[in-house]
């Protein structure tokens, strides 16, 4: 696979990161830290509450 052809599969970014995430996660993302199964995407991550298990430097 070549720069082009990836850019002809994949022409947006938004369709690269989805492809890269099923690559990652398939059909069941889970928390690398403690597994479960509350996540999001990174651009999502102000609508959920972290759970503790959590790296996230929290304000306070």
């Amino acid at each position: 696979m070549n720069l082009i052809s990836i850019f002809s599969k994949y022409p947006t970014q938004e369709s690269c990161i989805e492809h890269l995430e099923t690559v990652r996660w398939g059909d069941n993302p889970t928390c690398p830290y403690c597994k479960s199964d509350k996540v999001a995407r990174k651009n999502e991550l102000d609508k959920i509450e972290w759970p503790p298990c959590s790296p996230i430097p929290r304000a306070g």
